[in-house]
């Protein structure tokens, strides 16, 4: 691809020149004939399936067959390079966090050209709270479509955000709800009652046909999906420290266990599910 391998480049930076050599790549396939981009594609999509085929097998090897292969899958998940061969893999799953991120990403270089921004505050789904700076801070017709962007970008870029929550440079927040247009709401669904959950524990249970877990620090608590984002593995059995610190009991991976963000890989979360407690029962809002 024609890229030279500098040996004073960081890994990171010449893996991102790998994929942007490899990006540019594929926008050059508009200028081939229709059956020449169909056979240059199907060579992309088969090399990465024959490679992200290869990186599953690694990984399922270390983690069922060889002696201290988890241990060693754990510390290969930090590294940033591994870790985003993982994420690009399925292996590893962002939170909708990261995501937010990204896809605000996507609308940035928009909103800069017309003198805007927008930072992202936090996510708690089904809620993401942002921040417009500059001109999308405003209540013009220009603006409001800039903002109209920034939420669109949310809704339909993270699945479990539902509404988006602005703040302006000037004024207080004002909710703007939002339709989710690729999933379906299916409902709220009884889950335990508050009681049953540990002070400092982990409380499995389903709704419908998900497995949940509700999490607890000293009473606060929190849902997330019962998938560690290492692997999809069960959280049945995770112990809750003083600290706060969910851990894992599959493989040692560390969690804040009331926001789900990973301590352990930097950049994944676990899935946090929208929850509320009616009746001194907790009840969690499903969708597909």
């Amino acid at each position: 691809m024609g890229v030279l391998i500098d040996m004073d480049k960081t890994a990171l930076d010449l893996l991102d020149s790998l994929a942007k050599a490899l990006d540019d790549a594929v926008g050059r396939l508009a200028d081939l004939e229709e059956k020449d981009q169909r056979t240059a594609l199907a060579l992309k999509d088969g090399t990465e399936e024959y490679y992200a085929f290869g990186i599953k097998r690694i990984v399922k090897l270390l983690k069922d067959d060889i002696p201290n292969g988890a241990e060693v899958l754990r510390h290969l998940s930090v590294d940033p390079v591994v870790r985003t061969l993982l994420l690009s893999t399925g292996i590893l799953r962002t939170g909708p966090t990261e995501r937010a991120h990204r896809a605000l990403e996507s609308v940035r270089p928009y909103l800069n050209s017309h003198g805007g921004d927008v930072e992202l505050l936090k996510v708690e789904p089904p809620i993401a709270y942002v921040r417009l700076i500059g001109a999308c801070d405003g209540c013009s017709m220009a603006a409001q479509a800039l903002s109209d962007g920034v939420r669109e970008a949310l809704v339909q870029g993270v699945e479990e955000i539902e509404e988006v929550e602005v703040l302006s440079d000037a004024t207080s927040a004002t909710p703007v709800a939002m339709s989710r247009t690729r999933h379906t709401e299916i409902g709220w669904y009884d889950g335990p009652r508050v009681g049953d959950v540990p002070r400092f524990g982990v409380l499995p249970f389903t709704a419908g046909e998900y497995r949940l877990v509700v999490t607890s620090v000293d009473g606060e608590l929190a849902c997330f999906r019962n998938e560690c984002a290492h692997l999809g593995m069960e959280l049945d059995g995770a112990r809750v420290d003083g600290d706060g610190t969910l851990t894992c009991p599959w493989h040692g991976f560390r969690y804040d266990a009331t926001t789900g963000e990973c301590i352990t890989a930097p950049g994944v979360e676990l899935e946090q599910v929208p929850w509320r407690v009616q009746d001194d029962r907790i009840r969690v809002k499903l969708t597909v």
